[in-house]
């Protein structure tokens, strides 16, 4: 794979003069139902196409990744026969129970997971790749739970939105170009995807196909 510009969480957060009172866990024990209320037409604009892409489809087995408080799981719940949420906000935890009924519920980090290969037919992870220490590893273990032909559904906030806007040093953000996570997930053995991107830049989002 070429040169990244991918920059590293751990030692983003290390050099940040709030680490000591911020962490990861932190963050997310913060955030509420009203934070996370989809608000803005690129979130909108995210749902129709996630929306578009399955309507036609149906999963065995789907795990989402860092479903929050079901934005998405809303879309995708009616075509899985089983559906593994992975999350380790308790709030979100407690509103997936009760919203999702019959979902199997991971209250731990993805890393954490021990399903074995080819488990799923579907992996879903919005708005989460942004927030994670290493994207490498993340896609190929991705890779690796996904039957051949399953789908991968995830979203980025692009290298250029955070140049754009002069963001130089998010505490827990991170960008990739959208060139390189392309590159990556074929690299990862995915031949085919589909795009859609916000009107402001600040998100894209992708189907991919696992070849193998």
């Amino acid at each position: 794979m070429s040169k990244t510009l991918f920059v590293d969480l751990e030692e983003r957060i290390m050099n940040s003069p709030r680490f000591n009172a911020f962490s990861l866990r932190a963050y997310w024990a913060k955030s509420s139902l009203r934070w996370w209320k989809p608000e803005g037409k690129e979130y909108r604009e995210q749902e129709r196409c996630v929306r578009a892409w399955l309507s036609q489809e149906h999963y065995k087995s789907v795990l989402e990744i860092g479903p929050g408080f079901g934005r998405i799981t809303k879309i995708i719940k009616p075509r899985a026969s089983r559906l593994v949420l992975s999350e380790i906000n308790k709030k979100a935890i407690a509103h997936l129970g009760k919203k999702f009924k019959g979902a199997e519920i991971e209250d731990g980090t993805f890393s954490e997971l021990d399903f074995p290969d080819k488990t799923f037919d579907l992996i879903a992870a919005i708005e989460i790749l942004p927030h994670i220490p290493n994207i490498i590893t993340f896609v190929e273990k991705v890779s690796w739970l996904l039957k051949p032909g399953g789908t991968f559904i995830a979203s980025i906030t692009p290298l250029a939105w955070y140049e754009k806007n002069r963001i130089r040093n998010p505490i827990i953000h991170r960008g990739i170009a959208e060139r390189e996570f392309e590159e990556l997930c074929r690299d990862c053995g995915f031949d085919e995807y589909s795009s859609c991107k916000s009107v402001n830049g600040h998100l894209t989002t992708y189907l991919f196909k696992k070849d193998y």
